[in-house]
This record gives C-alpha cells, sequence and structure tokens, in this order.
C-alpha cells in the first residue's frame, strides 16, 4: 500500500504550494502595500497548510481504519483549500505587476489539489467496508493524490519579482508558513 509514500508526496506538493504564495527567500525592499498584499496572500494558506501537514497515522494491516481516518482528513483538507481560494479572493488586487497572475495561477493549483483531494474522497467514501474494497479504495485514492507531485509551479515567474520576493521577507504570515511545511 503507497498511502504513506502519498502524503509524503503530498507533503511535498505543499511545498509548491508554499512558493506559490510568493513565500521565497529575496533581499531588497519590498514596499508596505506589497508586504500587505503578500502577508493577505500567505495568510490565506494558513489553515490549509496546519490541516494538509498533519495528515492521519495510518495502518496497512487495518483498511477500513484507514479509510475512516483518511476520508476525514480529506475532507478537513477539502474545506481548508475552499477557505485558502476565499482568503485569495480576499486579498484584492494586486499592488506588484505579476501580483494578479500569480495569485490566479496559485487558485487553479488549488482547484487542482481541492479535485485530487475530493475525487480520493469520494473512492473512499464508496467504496464497501469490507478490509478488500478499502484496501483497493486506499490504492486507488493513493494513485489520485500522487498527481498532486507533479503540479507545475505556477509561481515560475516569482525569480523575477524581487518587489514579491522581499515583500514575502518581511511578510509575518509567509515566515510562519516557512515553519509549517519544512
Amino acid at each position: 500500500m503507497h498511502v504513506r509514500r502519498t502524503l509524503g508526496a503530498l507533503v511535498a506538493a505543499l511545498a509548491v504550494v508554499v512558493s506559490m504564495a510568493g513565500c521565497g527567500s529575496s533581499s531588497g525592499g519590498g514596499s508596505g502595500d506589497a508586504v500587505a498584499f503578500t502577508d493577505k496572500i500567505c495568510g490565506s494558506f494558513i489553515p490549509f497548510l496546519e490541516t494538509a501537514s498533519k495528515p492521519p497515522n495510518v495502518s496497512p494491516s487495518d483498511p477500513i481504519a484507514a479509510s475512516k481516518a483518511l476520508s476525514t482528513y480529506l475532507g478537513d483538507a477539502v474545506t481548508a483549500v475552499d477557505k485558502a481560494i476565499t482568503g485569495l479572493d480576499g486579498a484584492g488586487k494586486s499592488p506588484v505587476a505579476g501580483g494578479d497572475e500569480l495569485v490566479s495561477k496559485t487558485k487553479t493549483a488549488l482547484g487542482q489539489i481541492r479535485t485530487a483531494f475530493g475525487d480520493a474522497k469520494a473512492t473512499l467514501d464508496s467504496a464497501p467496508n469490507t478490509k478488500q474494497a478499502k484496501a483497493s479504495a486506499l490504492s486507488k485514492a493513493a494513485s489520485t493524490m500522487s498527481s498532486l507531485s507533479k503540479l507545475p509551479n505556477p509561481a515560475a515567474d516569482l525569480a523575477t519579482n524581487t518587489e514579491l520576493n522581499a515583500a514575502a521577507e518581511k511578510a509575518a504570515n509567509c515566515q510562519k508558513m516557512k515553519t509549517i511545511v519544512k
């Protein structure tokens, strides 16, 4: 069973999400407006990262319990993704050129994460409550979630946006994100 490995891939995908949020490293200034905007962006991710970075402790020897625990986790993570998307919407217009495009690409990636989590949860929930069926469902759910490790990084252009990078270094929520996903 690849559930543990897949959850590891999920955490790797979350590291991509952190970089999508503009929480890179840079030297330089970062205007007050850029710092406030970037802080809102990073802040929108914190509940999601706190939820997603704490996967359940599942045992392949009990696929029924593992399926139930993973389904609960995925449901909580879907709710947290929705909150992150709402937070991104609430950040407003970027005061920095390229910021709105970064938010748009990030929302697209979050939508893909939400879809993968939702599909995996639906797979687990729809399986008959037998060891064999739940073990099969866990394998299918793991396959669905492993696709997250292949998400393209919508922040590939971020390296060229020195103002957002500098703002992320000053934004408290961006610094907090770094401590959640290590």
